[in-house]
């Protein structure tokens, strides 16, 4: 798409209803909104931004069509990718393919009962001796670079479940909990410690989670292929998207773990634990 071509919606009637009602979406003020915000990207110096409506809807949407707030959140987005090299220097999913096929981080390959995307952080898949905290971080933030282009995602968030089953005291030494940096993604957070899977039934439905969870979806080695595959195939849009931000800065395929860089992608933050 041309980066200033027409916008075109693709969200189904209930999540035009769902846009509207909870974040001030219409028709006439997309439309009208993107323009404006693209202009002020635009217009700000020493700014090499993305100016396609996929691009900045996704920030009008985090601040509820208020444009000077989203804005300043594109700004922040991009200050923000100077200040952790070590996530996002060769921000590409070739360089961290090994903590993708690993399962470590996964995206389920449906959307759960609310309409989410449905993220997993499992602690058995990872071996710290091995494979790098930041290399989970680096590919944690693809994944979500990938589903945030998603409109769906954009309006009904992400879950995230965090299952602690197998953390042992080299995990603990290695990091903390590597589900903080979601936060401002708006994730819906389930802490997991046991195999009491009803609450993550009744919050989800049965029918997004894998087997090893209790539910009816694909297997959970089928859904981390299907998105390796998937981020594997969008390798040259990552590198192209890397050349973007600050001149001064140069090519800005670095980014930060703060919420203001997380919050350009999805809205508030809820948080549940089961034990």
């Amino acid at each position: 798409m041309a980066e200033d071509e027409k916008y075109i919606c693709t969200l189904s009637s209930a999540m035009k209803k769902m846009a509207e009602d909870e974040l001030n979406e219409t028709d006439l003020n997309r439309d009208r909104d993107i323009q404006a915000l693209r202009e002020k990207v635009k217009g700000l110096p020493g700014l090499n931004s993305r100016t396609d409506g996929g691009f900045l809807v996704r920030f009008l949407r985090t601040r509820k069509y208020n444009v000077e707030r989203a804005f300043q959140l594109v700004q922040s987005y991009y200050k923000a990718r100077t200040d952790a090299p070590e996530f996002f220097d060769n921000f590409t999913p070739s360089s961290v393919r090994h903590v993708l096929e690993s399962g470590i981080i996964a995206v389920m390959r449906d959307r759960d009962k609310e309409g989410r995307r449905v993220m997993v952080f499992r602690v058995d898949k990872w071996d710290p001796v091995v494979i790098k905290l930041a290399d989970i971080f680096k590919a944690g933030f693809l994944l979500m670079e990938k589903i945030i282009e998603e409109e769906e995602t954009q309006v009904a968030g992400v879950t995230f479940i965090e299952d602690l089953a197998g953390m042992t005291a080299n995990h603990v030494y290695y990091a903390s909990s590597p589900t903080l940096m979601y936060k401002g993604y708006g994730a819906f957070q389930i802490r997991m410690h046991g195999k009491v899977y009803s609450t993550l039934h009744e919050c989800l439905g049965k029918h997004v989670l894998p087997p090893e969870y209790g539910g009816d979806g694909p297997d959970y080695d089928d859904s981390v292929k299907l998105w390796t595959d998937r981020l594997m195939a969008s390798e040259q849009d990552f590198v192209k998207f890397n050349k973007k931000g600050f001149v001064a800065h140069g090519n800005l395929g670095t980014s930060a773990t703060g919420d203001e860089t997380m919050s350009g992608m999805v809205g508030s933050f809820k948080k549940l634990n089961v034990d």
